[in-house]
């Protein structure tokens, strides 16, 4: 059956189906060694452009997220630095201080 061409034998496995193997084979050979008119390569190259565009938007998104949070947090510190040196003192915003920060490192 193996000369045949109706069943592969290789590594002492029998394939059935010799085309499936080899198709998956083809499949599994890079791009470059296809032939130059190769539709997957057309297509390949208009899924890098759509991936060159979301990665741009995604780094410019993640950008504004950790700025916003950099922002709020300094704006977290500048409260608690004028609740405690104005308006209160440390007996009051010690524990303040410390469950607001414990509470918000639980959510991330």
């Amino acid at each position: 059956m193996d000369e045949v061409g109706v069943m592969l034998l290789f590594l002492d496995k029998a394939y059935l189906h010799p085309e499936k193997v080899f198709d998956l084979a083809r499949r599994a050979v890079p791009l470059a060694l296809a032939p130059g008119n190769d539709s997957r390569k057309e297509e390949l190259k208009q899924l890098q452009e759509k991936k060159e565009e979301i990665d741009k938007l995604v780094h410019k998104q993640v950008r504004r997220i950790l700025w916003s949070g950099l922002g709020f947090f300094m704006c977290q510190v500048g409260l608690f630095f004028r609740f405690t040196f104005w308006e209160f003192s440390w007996d009051v915003m010690e524990p303040t201080a410390f469950f607001t920060t414990a509470s918000g490192r639980c959510r991330g």
